[in-house]
């Protein structure tokens, strides 16, 4: 038999002269490997199917803790805008309480200036310290340095007898203008 492409001439330099027996026993070797093979294969089967739902189940896993990282990212930020809320309405409740104090406080002030002096003395006066723009909050105060000084003033010319109650209501008045109680 001659097989072109000096095929058989390449398997009798390898394996020396073809006779039966080495047929036979090529056809057994051939036929064990392939069986062997078709073994790796059915085991890979059996386990596919195993390794198909260990698959799908990690993903699903992940798809699941994703919804639940979401929904807490969302539930986080529902709570942080519910506790901005609720700490801008205390604000305002504050600030509303600390304006109906400056006020009260005020007319108390205007109402025992306008014993000693007129109303528009006491006006006067109290323009007199200029506001400023606190840079740290944006908001308008009043200068606490300018009012010093003329509390300091008013202490020198009152002497010494007016010292202390000068001071007590300097000190009560940067209380009051800082927000203290």
């Amino acid at each position: 038999m001659k097989i072109d492409f000096n095929v058989q001439k390449f398997i009798e330099d390898r394996i020396g002269k073809i006779t039966p027996v080495k047929v036979v026993l090529g056809l057994a070797a051939f036929v064990i490997i392939v069986n062997i093979l078709g073994l790796i294969i059915g085991i890979f089967q059996a386990l596919l199917p195993v390794a198909v739902l260990a698959v799908v189940g990690y993903f699903g896993y992940q798809l699941l803790q994703s919804r639940t990282a979401a929904d807490a990212v969302a539930k986080a930020k529902q709570d942080t805008v519910v506790e901005k809320t609720v700490v801008l309405e205390k604000a305002e409740v504050n600030r509303q309480k600390v304006a109906a104090k400056r006020l009260a406080e005020e007319s108390e002030t205007v109402v025992a200036t306008a014993e000693t002096e007129t109303a528009d003395e006491a006006t006067a006066k109290r323009l007199a310290v200029e506001e400023m723009v606190n840079p740290d909050t944006g908001l308008r105060e009043t200068d606490l340095a300018q009012l010093e000084a003329m509390e300091q003033a008013k202490l020198r010319q009152s002497g010494d007898a007016t010292a202390d109650a000068v001071k007590a209501a300097l000190e009560e008045r940067k209380k009051r203008l800082l927000g203290g109680n």
